[in-house]
């Protein structure tokens, strides 16, 4: 008589524990090939369990080729479910999570401060996506988004970009990341060139330089991408710029150099990918135009809600010339780069309630007050040796700190103090250019860390 282990009070139910412990003899080879199993009322009854359970479980051992059934003879062990190298895994329990010791530094990375998030206007918008949304948003479908969000974004658009687009134009992608990605696979052509700024978003750069197409950095300064630098013969398929802030250096694209842009691809045949990542969050005046308003049929407009909603949410937007909607959705459906529909309901019911906008503005006047904060701790710190650069917007300061090279043996110094922030040799190709910047992302801070942080700052470089 073989016996089994059963135990009633574990959360696993009987038939998995009895499931598992008759494969594990099986494929271990303690049940040899041949051996017949008892009937299904005899083991039953020598293990106090229902003979259901024993038949359930038998049944499915045969269905898998653990077991075979002979009409009339019983059940036998099969042929062939012996692994010599099998070794069995046991259930664990997990170990206890380390208790994390809290540092008593500041890290400026980025982050959205989730105590000014409206979380009973988001609540109640999922709720009632939940419960009052249409039954096929429960199944499969809609590519390139729900009806209701492409319209919502319409309307949101037209509002506060200036935006006027079809609705099948917008495409809705789990995130920038993969709308880029898309793009990349899209685009990419061994006959023809990706331009890119440099310096860049380091997540971006990493991605677009992984896509296994030729790359081309070219530089940014105060106006924007120099738009002279790119060579005339060179034959691009796109050009991927941030006119609204670009990073890390905070500036905008002039509109000399836009329209410089937008007659070299007209002239090439290229495309523009304009990534605006957080144009709603310049902190003063309207939000800045975009490129697609100059060349709605050269540029690929993206925007995201990571940088104003919360990261996890992870839903973004394309904004696509008619000419490529048709190569664009059977990319988007090939790669099945689809977000979840309620959530994608819930944002829409969010934006249309008016909770969107009051959300981003109060974002702005907090990262505002902040920036202004962190700006003049700097100064104060660093009376003449400091230069803010850029525009205020966003939840990030660049600043220069001319005679000072942040390398690898400083960032070890301020990582050992407790301080952490951006290098801007991090985001690009010429890392001599932007060895003397560092990039401040406050948004998870409050002043009294920032200025905690400078003061760490400064106390590592007064002493190098």
């Amino acid at each position: 008589m073989i016996f089994f282990q059963l135990n009633r009070e574990s959360p696993i139910p009987l038939s998995r524990q009895l499931y598992e412990q008759l494969q594990l003899r099986i494929v271990s080879g303690e049940l040899l090939p041949g051996y017949r199993l008892p009937s299904s009322r005899r083991f039953a009854r020598d293990h106090g369990i229902s003979r259901n359970l024993v038949t359930e479980v038998y049944e499915t051992l045969v269905i898998e080729g653990y077991l075979e059934s002979r009409t009339g003879a019983g059940t036998f062990v099969s042929s062939g479910a012996v692994l010599k190298s099998f070794r069995p895994r046991l259930h664990e329990s997990e170990p206890e999570e380390e208790k994390s010791v809290k540092v008593s530094g500041v890290r400026f990375e980025t982050g959205i401060p989730a105590s000014l998030f409206p979380r009973g206007h988001w609540g109640r918008c999922l709720r009632d996506a939940v419960l009052y949304g249409r039954n096929e948003l429960f199944g499969y479908g809609y590519t390139n988004g729900i009806p209701e969000l492409q319209t919502s974004l319409r309307t949101w658009l037209g509002i506060s970009k200036g935006i006027d687009c079809r609705k099948n134009q917008i495409m809705i992608f789990p995130g920038t990341h993969q709308a880029v990605r898309l793009l990349m696979e899209l685009f990419t052509d061994d006959d023809r060139w990706g331009v890119i700024e440099d310096p860049l978003l380091p997540s971006l750069r990493t991605l677009v330089l992984d896509s296994g197409g030729k790359i081309l950095p070219v530089p940014l300064d105060e106006e924007g991408m120099k738009t002279g630098e790119i060579p005339r013969d060179l034959a691009v398929k796109y050009l991927m710029v941030t006119p609204s802030h670009n990073f890390p250096l905070s500036g905008i694209m002039t509109i000399q150099r836009r329209i410089e842009l937008i007659d070299y691809v007209r002239r090439t045949g290229a495309w523009i990918i304009e990534n605006d990542y957080d144009g709603e969050l310049i902190y003063k005046g309207p939000v800045l135009s975009s490129l697609y308003l100059l060349a709605p049929d050269k540029v690929i407009h993206i925007g995201s809600f990571s940088g104003t909603m919360y990261p996890g949410l992870k839903i973004a937007y394309m904004i696509v010339p008619q000419k490529l909607v048709e190569s664009v959705v059977l990319q988007k459906e090939r790669l099945r780069l689809t977000c979840p529909h309620l959530e994608q309901l819930a944002l829409a019911r969010f934006m249309d309630s008016g909770y969107y906008d009051a959300h981003v503005s109060r974002l702005k006047k907090h990262y505002f007050h902040l920036y202004r904060h962190l700006a003049a701790r700097l100064n104060a710190c660093f009376s003449g040796r400091v230069e803010i650069l850029g525009i205020g917007a966003g939840q990030y300061l660049t600043a220069r700190f001319p005679g000072t090279v942040f390398d690898e043996d400083l960032r070890k110094k301020l990582e050992k103090a407790g301080f952490s922030a951006y290098f801007g040799h991090d985001t690009t190709s010429c890392p001599g250019d932007y060895a003397d910047i560092l990039v401040f992302s406050f948004g998870m801070l409050d002043k009294e860390e920032i200025s905690r942080g400078v003061d760490i700052l400064a106390d590592v470089l007064n002493h190098c």
